[in-house]
Parts: C-alpha cells; structure tokens; sequence
C-alpha cells in the first residue's frame, strides 16, 4: 500500500510537506502505524479546537454526473445535520444554506440533490481510516495545519480498476457563531468562556492581519483617551492611529504616545478579556461580531464595589486592508538586492552547506544533502540523513549554489508568486530559508528550502547563523536578518516544530 500525508496551510489549497510525504514506488515502505499515526494527530487537533459549527466548500472529481463534480458549499451544525447548496455561482455564495433532500432552484440558489453525497470532516476521518485499514493501494491525504480537518484525499482502492478513485477537496473554510456571537443573558449553558473561546476561534480562521477599525473608550478622562479614534493594524501591529475628526472636542493634531500605548489591536484585546474571565473578582460583558468575531463592545467591572475602575471600549467599522502588491514586490526585492551585495561582498566562492527542498517530487530531490562548491560549481553532494550515499549526477544537477538561490527568489519575483517568505542570514546575507507558493489557488506547487549551516573555505568553521552567539569577524553585516512577506492576502503557518512535536508524541 502507498502512503502520502502531510499538514498543510489548507485554507488557500497549500500543502507544506512537514511530516511524511511519499510520492514514488518507495511509498510502499511506509507502515499503516505512520499513516494511523498522522490521522490520530490530524483528529486530535480538530477535537481540540471545539470546532463544531462550520462550513466549507467541497468537490469532487470523478468519471460521474456533471453535478457531483460541481463545488459545493456544506454547512454542519452542533447537531451534525449536514446542509449543501452548489457555489459554482456568479458572484457571493448565498450564506444561507439549504437542507441537502431539497431539489429545485430557489432564488439565486442552486439547491443540491438527494443524491449526492455531503461529508462532514469526521465523515472524512472515517474515510481515510478504512482506507488504512482496508489496505487499499494508495492513500493521499493533506490536513490542515491549524484544524486538522482533511483538505484533500485521493484514494484507490484497487489499482487494478479504472475510475474507482475517490478524489476531493474542502477549503474555503469557516467557523460559523450564528448562536455564539451574539449572547443571550438567559442561556446559562454558554459562559463568557464560551463566548470568547468561538469569537477567537472566527477571528483566526479568517487569518485577518492588516485592517483598520474605530475605537473609542467609554471613562472619566480627557478627550483625548475618550474621542474616536481610527487604528491602522498591519501583520497584526499597530501601525498608526488617528483621531476621527470632531468639531466638539478639542484635540491635538496627532495622538499622543500615551494614549497610543494603551490602545490594543485584536488579539491584543482577545487577551484583556481573557484575563478579564480569569479574575474571580471581574464581571464581563462582551458583544462580537458576527462576521469577524471581534469584540465590538466591552465592559470589564474588575471590582463591583468599586467605583469608575471600569473598562469600557467600542470598536467599529472594522476594514480588511489588501497588502498593496507593488509595494510588496517593491519591499521584497530591496531586501533581496541588499542581501546579494553583503553575499558578494564576502567574496565566498568555495564552501559547503546543508541543505533541503520540500516539493511535491522525488524522494532523492527531498532528502537532506551536503552540497560542495567549488569556484561557484557544484563539485559533490552527499545525502545527510541516516541513509547517507552519494547524491547521482543528475540530482546534483538540480541542487543549487547559494548564488542559484538568490535567482530563485529572483524568478519569484518576477513572477509576481502569491508568497514568498525568505529568511536571511546574518551577517553573510546567504538565504536560511525560502518558502515560495506562485497561486495560492492552486494545490501543491509550493516549494519550501532549508539553508545552512555553511562552512567557508578557510574560515575556520561553520558561518554563525542567526539566533547563534558566536561573533563574526565580517567586516559587512547585513542590516536585516529576515524578511516575510505575503501579496494580497494573509496566511496562517504552523511551525515545522509544532507539526514533529504531535508527530512525536503520537508517535510514542
């Protein structure tokens, strides 16, 4: 049986390989035990999130009626009652959803028959375990690094049988809080826990981290804490805010530094509730939005038989901000340019480095190497894993040169990649760490490099890399360490470290 799973950023169709990833006839040595392994972690992160309110767009793609290959918008509630209706609509699909035994048109909605099988996620799960356990042929699986939901499964059961795979996608993922967002003081069986636990959990779903919204206190205090201000937020930082003009106050012409330490963003706020429930002394009340989940009223009595130690606070007209793509590409290439001078600058031309590519591709091109270069050639490489061996000529022909990778970041660019992310080196500016995905929109084409360390040629040992103590004697040191960037839009990435950490442990 072959095997191939994988967390991923699922929500834009990414797939960042950071577990197992098999995708040649080697697959076959992968053990059932690892795949259950992977699936154990993948269900266990989607209980922990107490997810149970949602929807998501699925599809299928078979040899089978047109309609079951359309996309689908399926909406699951608390119960586990499953909704659909089809999106493949011009313009916004419809929030409202339809049960799935319903068949007509209504509307500008396009219902979906009987006949066509929705799935909920822990549907999915049960999918992919009697895969495992069957030992069908193969099994392809992403699951989404945040949530653990499957995001795409491919599975055959019988190799020997034509147009028997089953193949499918769910992404356009959202948490739904139509009964969690808005409070009702007589339902005891929701806390301010509850409340907040599901408004944070919209919020970060959507993954928003440059917007704009208004903000304004409720307190005995000058005009200047109390008056209406719009806050600029970008990759979650505030990064300027100003008073919204009032011709009944008077107010200074810039917001003062003191009351711009104590204005807080989204998160930041989140967590001022949260310490708010964890007072025993404090009484909240908290409304969120419905779409977002942000707060957009907040009254915290830290001491009820205190008087004016309130906080109250107002956010409203909250705004999505596109990251502008020119200034993007603009940021992005500086930063690489400047880079490439402290790189030359250094005048490396023979030294050796680890190094490692994630892709959709050969095991040979995956597994970790130690690349030799000499005058700026690729002289050798070796395998660095527990296997070892030396790496064929023509791997070592796709391997590159630190001066290769600065190209590939180049040819990013160039072509306008929906993400690149890259991290520097200081202070010898080589790329640590690259992480390019062209289309966002489409699975499976990102690519993911790791860099160094690097020993130069007659410099005594390994080049420090970042987060290192050792000092370095380069007269040029790069005035950045790292530069992460994203056009027109916002991504979540878990951490490599989080992924092998449940990996590790349910692997004990």
């Amino acid at each position: 049986m072959k095997f191939s799973f994988s967390f991923g950023v699922a929500t834009t169709g990414m797939a960042l390989v950071v577990l197992l990833s098999s995708l040649n006839s080697a697959a076959a040595a992968i053990n059932a035990d690892e795949a259950l392994t992977a699936l154990t972690a993948a269900k266990t992160l989607w209980k922990t999130s107490g997810v149970n309110n949602y929807q998501y767009i699925q599809q299928q793609l078979c040899e089978c009626l047109p309609d079951q290959t359309r996309p689908i918008l399926v909406r699951v509630n608390p119960n586990g009652d499953i909704w659909g209706q089809f999106a493949d609509l011009d313009g916004d699909v419809t929030p409202a959803v339809v049960e799935k035994d319903m068949v007509g048109d209504i509307g500008n909605m396009v219902l979906v028959p009987d006949s066509i099988q929705l799935y909920s996620f822990e549907e999915l799960f049960a999918k992919i375990e009697t895969a495992i356990n069957g030992n069908y042929f193969s099994l392809d699986v992403t699951y989404d690094a945040k949530y653990g939901f499957p995001t795409s499964l491919n599975i055959d059961q019988d190799e020997q049988i034509i147009d028997e795979e089953f193949i499918f996608t769910a992404t356009s993922f959202k948490i739904i809080l139509d009964d969690v967002v808005d409070p009702d003081p007589s339902d005891v069986s929701k806390t301010p826990q509850d409340y907040l636990s599901a408004a944070m959990a919209l919020w970060e779903s959507q993954e928003i981290v440059n917007y704009d919204y208004q903000y304004a206190l409720d307190c005995f205090c000058e005009p200047k804490f109390f008056a209406r201000k719009t806050v600029s937020v970008r990759k979650n930082q505030i990064t300027q805010v100003q008073f919204v003009e009032d011709d009944q106050l008077e107010l200074p012409e810039e917001v003062p530094q003191e009351v711009i330490k104590d204005i807080l963003d989204v998160n930041g706020l989140f967590d001022k509730i949260q310490d708010a429930i964890n007072d025993e002394d404090a009484i909240v009340t908290i409304e969120y939005d419905a779409k977002y989940g942000y707060p957009t009223s907040i009254l915290i009595d830290y001491k009820p038989e205190v008087a004016d130690d309130e906080f109250r606070a107002k956010l409203s007209s909250l705004v999505l901000v596109e990251v502008n793509k020119i200034d993007y590409y603009t940021t992005i290439q500086a930063t690489l340019d400047t880079q490439k001078s402290v790189w030359a600058s250094n005048n490396l031309m023979t030294y050796e480095f680890e190094y490692k590519k994630e892709c959709r591709c050969l095991e040979e091109i995956r597994r970790p190497k130690v690349i030799s270069v000499v005058d700026n050639e690729i002289e050798s490489a070796v395998y660095s894993d527990d296997v070892g061996g030396e790496v064929s000529e023509n791997i070592i022909s796709l391997c590159p040169t630190i001066d290769e990778l600065f190209n590939t970041i180049q040819d990013a660019i160039d072509g306008e990649s929906d993400e690149i992310e890259v991290t520097y080196n200081t202070p010898y500016g080589y790329p640590e760490s690259i992480y390019i995905d062209p289309s966002t929109g489409a699975a499976d084409d990102e690519t993911s490099l790791t860099i160094g360390p690097l020993t130069a040629s007659g410099s005594g040992g390994r080049i420090p890399g970042n987060g290192t103590d050792e000092n370095s004697d380069s007269p040029t040191a790069a005035p950045t360490s790292a530069s992460t960037m994203h056009a027109g839009h916002s991504s979540f990435t878990l951490g490599l470290w989080m992924a092998a950490t449940l990996f590790g442990i349910y692997a004990m």
